[in-house]
């Protein structure tokens, strides 16, 4: 096996939170055919695995987690005149600047988010109006039932909805690569819009802090943060864990905080939001190890 496998890996250096235990197994996957060998092995040591993106928006137990950890940093970006194909390990930011660089529109508000192409493929990120469902083509995943061999989904074939995707529900399908197909327009425009929405990110949201969000999804008529800010939520904290008062949907670390205090911070922020707004957040940040 020429993978590299690492035993009893600390995952909190691998998130934006930093927080998190050990991972009995760890391996970070620079080709295709390295995630294929790290899936073969974990299915000979029936084990469970987790894929890994970028740790912007995941919260690992403090007991870690009992498997392997798949770290995805595949690279691989080409572009063909408005088709996009992508590793699931490029970040969001770096595809933003190289789509709207060649004039093509769609992945403006990669810009500001801290993920990967299979985080976003995976949830189905978007922000200010773009969602990564409307610009995917096909989608390529390894699949542990069948013998680790690759399978494309259409666009239709991945179930996309609100920060939502197929991909969701098979958590143990292991998204590998993307073809996406932009809307060509002036590489000045976009890279205007793509400017702007990173202004807004800066201006609104935390930056520069252990931080994760969005930690609930948006309900149909008013957005999360508003809600927690109608429950007098902006501000609160449990432990180390603290609502941002600058975005109420990012929580903070403010300095050694643990994966129970966010838990219990959410579940706080859940109960007030209901007992005030009479409405159920449903969390949109991911769980590992729970």
């Amino acid at each position: 096996m020429s993978l590299k496998i690492k035993r009893n890996i600390p995952l909190a250096p691998y998130t934006t939170l930093k927080i998190g235990g050990i991972a009995d197994y760890f391996t970070e996957c620079k080709t295709e055919e390295e995630v294929i060998e790290a899936l073969l092995f974990a299915s000979e040591k029936k084990m469970p695995y987790y894929i890994l993106s970028g740790g912007s928006n995941v919260l690992v137990s403090d007991a870690g987690f009992r498997g392997i950890i798949i770290k995805i940093k595949t690279l691989t970006l080409r572009i063909d005149g408005a088709k996009v194909s992508s590793e699931a390990g490029v970040s969001l930011p770096l595809l933003a600047k190289k789509t709207t660089g060649h004039g093509l529109s769609g992945l403006e508000f990669g810009i500001g988010v801290p993920g990967t192409v299979g985080g976003a493929v995976y949830g189905n990120a978007g922000a200010f109006g773009q969602e990564t469902k409307d610009v995917v083509n096909s989608v390529c995943i390894a699949r542990r039932e069948t013998d680790s061999k690759i399978a494309e989904f259409s666009n239709e074939m991945c179930e996309f909805a609100y920060r939502d995707s197929i991909f969701k529900r098979h958590k143990d399908w292991i998204i590998l690569s993307a073809v996406f197909t932009l809307k060509k327009d002036s590489k000045e425009n976009c890279e205007k819009r793509m400017m702007e929405m990173l202004k807004n990110k800066t201006t609104n949201q935390p930056m520069g802090e252990l931080a994760a969000g969005s930690i609930f999804k948006n309900p149909p008529v008013t957005p999360a943060w508003r809600l927690i800010d109608e429950a007098g939520m902006r501000g609160a904290y449990f432990g180390n864990a603290k609502v941002s008062t600058q975005h109420a949907n990012y929580f903070i670390n403010t300095g050694g905080a643990t994966a129970a205090d966010f838990l219990a911070l959410i579940r706080l922020i859940k109960d007030k939001v209901q007992e005030k707004c009479g409405i159920q957040l449903e969390e949109e940040i991911q769980f590992v190890g729970f």
